[in-house]
């Protein structure tokens, strides 16, 4: 049985500020902490996730914003698999705060078992056959209010978001069961023995009015923190084989009844029990991870009423502490954390060094960067080491392997090496190209955050891309899951700039990948405007705008107080916006295009005050309409998400190929465009013709990866390189399939120990 903590994340510039560690064992696997991103960090180090059945969370939305997203790719044809949450109040109203767009509603007939555990004053332990967990809850001192009780319709308003199934309350016996389904005129049965397990539409009706309808009480929570000591299961002892046999106990299923921990009995008549022919049990020493999000959790955090058990072991016992330095620097916290074991490990952003996360998105802009010096920068994070407390033993790393038995071993994170070999660097060389881009003019600019679809992967994010006016006002298209980091990274200097001046955020329509991450920006937008006047406008569906009101509960009920909700559907109307929002963002017009996607979902054109114009078309089959909408615009940017070959999936899935964006943007006469949304079966680039290439150094279109940044004026030089692009990359897939190419960048197998 394997028992090993994989380090998916540490805090980082484009990381949640709470690292995610994998507790593996053959049978499944636990993971502690979800925040944004996680998802991307699973894959991007192939740790598997169909084993994952329990996920603990801390505190905050660093903790859980990545958990959607996660849930969401573990689903297959029958739905999720048997999964627990856990983790502080409030847990419960962010998941019924996703009902709107996330429902998988009459979907599953038998849906997995799907628990929320939230802790409160008194956490309960959770322990399987594999390990045991201990939580601890922390509260700040100015909070004194009592544990609100738990709300047993949002519990099944939560639970019912996954599976499908929502739970009433029989008003004359008080049990709760499945919404009636209507098998005869006269006669109601539970759902599960209906006889063709599908739900009918009184059900939908019924399940519908509180999944997207009817206002959900909002009820407050306290900002509790839980701090979590956990240990493996003590496994039984070595069988020994010659004590066995000294008994009279003879070979075979007599050796295994022992080893199960069962007595047996031998043809003599003498009980022989497994005491007798086992070795001492072994105990795996615990691993403590510690949250204490600010000086004021520390009083709650240390109490003396609730002792953690003792590590009686040789083994030493492993401290990873969530905290920032001003809280290790406290003698109340240090001296009694230092109590809890004698291998300290800090994950605060204050220590742990800025290190780049999505490693083979950054290798993607190094090698484009070669290809084009000047257009495109390479990724230069500061990764210097920091200082940590005297008594820490180091930092908590990415792709750290912790094992706690049977001796403790902390096993560095495996480095990058270049396996490509001289054949691959020679493709770069003979492909490199000298732009010299115009001298700068007022324009536009573009940087694409996310350029894939559905969900992300270790080259491309989800859907978010930033425009920008010649005086800086920012425009925000669709917000992904961790678009916050992306900018964070990709923009470097700027980004704290870029967040002042964003003006207006477009969320197209409610599919999962559009606008996950808008929470995140929200935050990290008022963070960066306390000491301003300034406003955001986000302009969503309705559903969107009110399931954040009911995040705010958890958070800030001041989180929305300098933001101005416009609902997208008002955007098909004659009056489009209204003059206070489009005054702020410096636009003369809105207007919009309904596609038929998804529900609600808009193709959009902007015109700002000093004659720019720029389109964005979402997710959409080609659309006349649009290309009407978007003539003459100085930037569209359109999905192309599936090569030609793939027409028939494009039209069942509602998206467009890669030759039907480039049609509208002809159509359209568009002085520029970028074509993004790239299904994640294309990581690097997708599958252009020689004659699609040519075309679209003549047009100014590009094809567009994560940390694309460029001005209008710039798009049509590198426009023409896009025929360079097409070779090098064709190039590159001929000789990876034909083996003469060596493998791209991968991590070192076996890591090196310290």
């Amino acid at each position: 049985m394997r028992n090993q903590w994989n380090v998916a994340t540490v805090p980082a510039a484009d990381a949640s500020s709470l690292p995610a560690l994998v507790l593996s064992f053959d049978d499944r696997k636990y993971l502690f902490n979800c925040g944004e991103g996680t998802q991307r960090q699973l894959l991007s180090q192939g740790i598997a996730m169909r084993k994952i059945q329990n996920i603990f969370m801390s505190w905050g939305w660093d903790s859980h914003s990545g958990l959607p997203g996660l849930l969401l790719s573990l689903h297959d044809a029958n739905g999720l698999p048997p999964i627990s949450l856990h983790g502080p109040q409030g847990l419960v109203q962010y998941l019924v705060s996703l009902r709107a767009g996330q429902q998988r509603a009459w979907r599953y007939s038998s849906p997995a078992p799907f628990d929320v555990v939230e802790y409160g004053d008194d956490p309960q332990v959770y322990e399987d056959g594999n390990i045991r967990v201990l939580p601890r809850r922390a509260t700040p001192d100015h909070d004194r209010r009592a544990t609100p009780p738990q709300d047993r319709n949002l519990y099944n308003i939560a639970t019912s978001v996954w599976t499908g199934r929502f739970l009433q309350e029989d008003a004359e016996s008080g049990q709760w069961r499945p919404y009636l389904k209507r098998k005869r005129e006269t006669e109601c049965v539970p759902l599960e023995e209906a006889d063709d397990g599908e739900p009918s539409l009184l059900q939908k009706r019924a399940f519908g009015k509180y999944m997207q309808g009817t206002e959900v009480p909002r009820v407050q929570q306290r900002k509790a923190a839980i701090s979590y000591w956990v240990q493996a299961r003590e496994l039984p002892g070595k069988f020994d084989v010659a004590k066995a046999k000294a008994l009279g106990v003879m070979k075979g299923p007599l050796y295994g009844e022992l080893q199960r921990g069962k007595d047996v009995t031998l043809p003599s008549g003498q009980i022989v029990t497994p005491g007798h022919v086992m070795g001492k049990p072994r105990k795996s020493a615990p691993l403590i991870l510690l949250h204490c999000p600010s000086v004021e959790y520390i009083s709650s955090l240390i109490r003396e009423d609730h002792v953690w058990p003792v590590n009686d072991l040789k083994t030493s016992t492993i401290v990873i502490h969530c905290c920032p330095d001003s809280v290790m620097q406290d003698v109340r916290y240090s001296s009694w954390a230092r109590s809890l074991g004698d291998h300290h490990l800090s994950a605060s952003p204050d220590h742990v060094p800025d290190e780049v996360v999505n490693v083979k998105a950054a290798n993607l802009l190094g090698d484009l960067a070669h290809l084009l010096p000047g257009v495109v920068e390479r990724l230069t994070p500061d990764t210097k080491p920091r200082v940590t407390p005297e008594w820490m033993t180091g930092c908590l790393i990415r792709g750290q392997l912790l094992s706690t038995w049977p001796e403790l071993k902390i096993q560095r994170a495996p480095p990058l090496i270049d396996t490509r070999g001289e054949t691959y660097r020679r493709l770069l060389e003979e492909h490199r190209t000298e732009l010299i881009l115009p001298s700068e003019a007022p324009s536009l600019s573009v940087c694409t955050l996310g350029t894939g679809s559905a969900g992300p992967s270790s080259y491309r994010n989800v859907a978010a891309t930033l425009v920008r006016a010649s005086d800086g006002t920012g425009f925000l298209l669709d917000c992904g899951e961790a678009t916050i980091g992306q900018m964070r990274r990709l923009l470097g200097d700027d980004y704290e700039l870029v967040l002042r001046q964003l003006r207006l955020v477009f969320i197209s329509h409610m599919h999962a990948d559009h606008h996950l991450g808008l929470v995140g920006l929200i935050r990290e937008w008022l963070r960066n405007n306390q000491y301003n006047e300034a406003r955001l406008v986000i302009c969503c569906p309705l559903k969107l705008a009110r399931a954040v009101g009911e995040y705010t509960v958890l958070d800030d009920e001041a989180l929305l107080s300098r933001i101005d909700f416009s609902y997208s559907s008002n955007l098909t109307e004659a009056n489009n916006l209204t003059a206070q929002y489009a005054a702020a963002a410096n636009l003369r017009q809105i207007s919009a295009v309904a596609t038929p996607h998804s529900e609600g979902a808009l193709c959009v054109r902007f015109d700002l005050v000093d004659g720019t114009s720029f389109a964005y078309s979402g997710d959409t089959r080609p659309l006349p309409e649009f290309a009407a909408l978007a003539k003459g615009v100085t930037l569209l940017i359109h999905e192309a998400t599936l090569e030609d070959a793939k027409l028939d999936e494009a039209v069942k899935k509602r998206h467009s190929t890669l030759a039907e964006a480039m049609a509208i943007a002809i159509q359209a006469g568009a002085q520029t465009t970028v074509l993004t949304h790239i299904s994640q079966r294309y990581p690097k680039f997708p599958i252009v013709s020689p004659l699609q290439a040519e075309t679209m150094a003549k047009a100014s279109m590009v094809v567009a990866h994560d940390g694309l940044c460029l001005k209008t004026s710039d798009i049509p030089k590198y426009a023409s390189i896009m025929p360079t692009l097409q070779r090098f990359w064709t190039a590159v897939d001929k000789l990876q399939q034909s083996g003469a190419l060596e493998k791209e960048e991968e991590e070192v197998v076996e890591p090196q120990e310290t």
